[in-house]
């Protein structure tokens, strides 16, 4: 550093640029059509039910709630076709006509636990609140249901159950070379908990993707439908039929399960959601009415559709009203799924914002900022092999994280991606991609060389973290360097992340663990593989 203090440009320690605005940071980027005394084009959900699955719905929530009888309810149906919507609906009925009712949702497509998303809810966690808080919250919560005596227990067994640690806990230290007994106990104390709550306010739990919820997830909402058979609770959960082949038992317990299966909506319900979503227009054409109809008539392809006219100019706002080009719309390409849609867009995005999206599908369906401004510098040419210099950085005002937060705003506005309400990583700020098959669209458009030098890239990023060793990124870091074609590195940090789950008594998921990180040894490797 010169002796002045500025930055000196044959040094390799420099004084860091002032800290960023965090407005600049983030930007609240606003859609180009809502600017000037344009309005913006209501797109808002719309709800068409379909054979009675609202009302089936409602009245099993009603009947768990008069007569002290769970009700234990499965949403089904291929992505897009309104699982999510239809439940919101149910809530938004259930709320009105029991406003004491509690719900607590989750989604078991978040990086962290359903489980722990769903307490969290309820004894209102929030990211800043740090282990002890956490823990005071969750004491104050079971202390205004349970007796005295069985405050500690069931307090400290939840805080296990989130993640919580608690240093020298007189329950869970006793329990500590026991984890089965563990296992129960803290099974037992949720139970005791969601039971004793419902007593005080009929109790909702949603829990969505249920096909992307880890086989542990699965035995423990079992264990607590069975537990919760006499308590006005309603469990309900949604799931492609994927669940059927990731977890081919669910369900299979004493209690019954109530199945409403979401198939493609009919010709005259296709026409009613494109008569609600085209409202603002001045005349709704046949050939649109056509088009919803070839989309496997999927409610979410059909909203996809009306956001690609907007896209393309085909929906314009002219002479303070909204025209469709029926022109343009016959010469466009017909797409007939929501893949077909959602690839369309995405070629029709400008190019900066297509390599931004195609970066953050590299980290996940869940991503971090971060991980995307760190695949974006690792793209950039860079002269010296060692990297930027300080006194570059400085210059450039971090020009890339801005440039990424700029373009993830942009892709929120058009509702590609939503930025989580609590994220997983401490300090990052977390986002994921609106519906899976926008990720799955968006990642498979990637050719194998760039996915694999951005899965290692990700790994990189994650173990440099201060909680690069935790046993839960430990298991990220092995999954993307198993998609880097690094099987003996995947192997190895899935091995860990399986010690770590074995010696929190988290059997279930230490046994999926070593079974992954066999999967990706080679054959050849006999030592490694006895040693697992």
């Amino acid at each position: 550093m010169a002796a002045d203090g500025e930055v000196c440009s044959n040094c390799r320690t420099e004084r860091l640029p002032d800290p960023i605005d965090p407005r600049e940071l983030f930007p609240h980027v606003d859609d180009p059509r809502s600017a000037g005394d344009q309005p913006m084009f209501d797109l808002g959900p719309r709800f068409i039910d379909r054979g009675g699955a609202l009302a089936a719905l409602e009245a099993s929530v009603r009947g768990a709630i008069e007569r002290n009888r769970i009700a234990f309810l499965l949403v089904t149906g291929e992505p897009g076709m309104g699982k999510s919507r239809l439940v919101a609906e149910l809530w938004r009925r259930v709320g009105a006509a029991v406003p004491e009712a509690r719900l607590l949702a989750g989604s078991c497509a978040f990086s962290r636990s359903v489980i722990a998303e769903v307490l969290e809810s309820r004894f209102a966690i929030s990211p800043s609140d740090d282990a002890a808080a956490k823990l005071a919250k969750i004491t104050a919560g079971v202390g205004d249901l349970l007796p005295e005596a069985r405050v500690t227990e069931v307090a400290h067994l939840l805080a296990h159950l989130m993640r919580v640690p608690i240093p020298e806990s007189p329950v869970l230290e006793p329990l500590s070379t026991l984890p089965q007994r563990l296992e129960t106990r803290t099974f037992m104390a949720l139970r005791r908990f969601f039971a004793a709550d419902a007593q005080i306010r009929p109790l909702c739990l949603c829990f969505e993707n249920l096909d992307s919820a880890h086989p542990e997830t699965i035995n423990l909402i079992h264990y607590l439908a069975a537990g919760l058979e006499n308590a006005p609770v309603t469990i309900v959960g949604t799931a492609s039929p994927d669940l059927a082949e990731y977890h081919p038992s669910f369900g299979d317990i004493d209690v019954p399960l109530m199945r409403i299966e979401l198939g493609p909506l009919s010709d005259a319900d296709a026409d009613a959601l494109v008569a609600a979503l085209g409202a603002p227009l001045s005349h709704i054409p046949e050939a649109l009415l056509l088009r919803a109809r070839a989309l496997a008539s999927s409610p979410r392809a059909i909203y996809e559709l009306f956001r690609l006219l907007l896209e393309t100019d085909t929906i314009t706002y002219t002479r303070g009203a909204w025209h469709i080009d029926e022109a343009r719309l016959a010469s466009t390409s017909a797409p007939t799924s929501h893949d077909e849609l959602s690839a369309l867009r995405i070629a029709g995005m400008p190019a900066a914002d297509r390599d931004i999206l195609e970066r953050a599908a590299c980290v996940g369906e869940s991503f971090w900022l971060d991980a995307v401004v760190a695949l974006t510098r690792m793209a950039a040419p860079q002269a010296d092999p060692d990297g930027p210099r300080l006194s570059d950085i400085a210059q450039a005002g971090d020009h890339t994280r801005v440039t990424v937060a700029e373009a993830l705003a942009r892709l929120a506005e058009r509702e590609w991606i939503v930025e989580a309400p609590v994220s997983s990583m401490p300090g990052e700020r977390e986002y994921r991609f609106v519906y899976p098959n926008l990720w799955a669209t968006t990642y498979a458009r990637i050719d194998e060389a760039r996915r694999r030098a951005s899965h290692r890239a990700v790994a990189q990023w994650l173990e440099l973290r201060p909680e690069g060793r935790d046993a839960a990124q430990q298991e990220e870091i092995g999954r993307h360097l198993g998609l880097a074609g690094d099987g003996a590195g995947a192997s190895a940090r899935l091995r860990r992340a399986a010690d770590a789950a074995r010696q929190g008594f988290f059997n279930d998921k230490a046994i999926r663990l070593y079974t992954q990180a066999l999967t990706h040894l080679a054959e050849a490797d006999v030592a490694a593989r006895i040693h697992l």
